[in-house]
């Protein structure tokens, strides 16, 4: 480890930093924008406790002494889960899979099939459910610059599919669609913004159908290739926890007419109590409630 790191994990710890648990990479201190869903354990953590964020991974000194990590928003129950963890919203990738290490305290999931995931290994796991993205709203309004225009309809391939020769095919046969990039998306809340200004959003990645419903947006779970991990499961698990179910996802082509398919199919928003997802957050939320929220109860 360089003289500067040394000192840049000195200063960390010494802010009493909260550890998170995610897959955040940073350079010199500063997220590096890799992928939006997990990027936003920094920004959103960061914003509502009002304290500075270390991953805990990136943190050597922090795994020594054992120190409590949070896992909140993302599908890492299955692979970041140490003794150590408190978890706060996450969720299981696969339900096939195992987890690393059994958590310290459980306050709420991403939604009712990881509750019963962690109920069948014997980890005590509430009724409280809901990814922390979902909570968005109440703290963060979209920019006034991007006003929803009427039809605008957005389509958010998972960071997996970026290369996809049907999204490439749909780009060029739909010109009018406004592609928004979940791995280079500007500033964090840059991405909430080109979502709410959209009347319909469809996505292959599960926080861009998580911040559409979150703000009310007409959303719709699509795929294009099999390179999404877990088949499926962190979807339905979403859905799941919003009252929703779900046969799986449209399976869309070269040939996919996406004003065509909306004309043909009907959307509700979901429903959830987030006041109790906020009730279980581990740690003290300091930054106040600023807005009303579509998905209250």
């Amino acid at each position: 480890m360089t003289p500067a790191k040394i000192i840049r994990a000195a200063r960390t710890l010494l802010s009493n930093p909260l550890f998170i648990n995610a897959y955040v990479e940073t350079v010199d201190g500063r997220v590096r924008p890799v992928n939006w869903g997990d990027d936003i354990n920094d920004h959103f953590i960061r914003l509502l406790s009002g304290r500075e964020i270390a991953v805990y991974f990136d943190t050597p000194v922090a795994m020594a002494l054992k120190r409590p990590n949070y896992l909140c928003i993302g599908s890492t129950l299955n692979y970041l889960t140490t003794p150590q963890t408190v978890v706060w919203g996450a969720g299981v990738i696969d339900d096939t899979l195992e987890m690393r290490a059994r958590p310290a305290r459980v306050t709420a999931v991403r939604g009712p099939l990881t509750r019963d995931y962690l109920l069948a290994r014997g980890i005590d796991c509430p009724e409280v459910y809901g990814d922390p993205a979902l909570l968005l709203p109440y703290f963060y309004k979209p920019a006034s610059a991007l006003p929803r225009a009427g039809g605008r309809i957005g389509i958010v391939p998972h960071y997996k599919d970026q290369g996809s020769p049907t999204f490439a095919a749909l780009r060029q046969a739909h010109p009018e669609l406004d592609f928004i990039d979940i791995a280079s998306y500007g500033t964090w809340t840059d991405f909430i913004d080109r979502i709410s200004a959209c009347d319909a959003v469809f996505s292959s990645s599960l926080h861009g159908l998580i911040v559409a419903e979150a703000y009310g947006i007409r959303n719709h779970w699509v795929s294009v290739s099999g390179n999404v991990l877990g088949n499926g499961f962190k979807f339905r698990d979403f859905f799941a926890s919003l009252g929703k179910t779900t046969a799986g996802p449209t399976e869309i082509d070269m040939g996919f007419d996406p004003k065509a398919f909306l004309a043909s199919r009907t959307w509700s928003p979901g429903r959830i109590d987030l006041k109790k997802l906020l009730a279980a957050c581990p740690f003290e939320i300091v930054e106040p409630i600023r807005h009303e929220h579509p998905l209250d109860l």
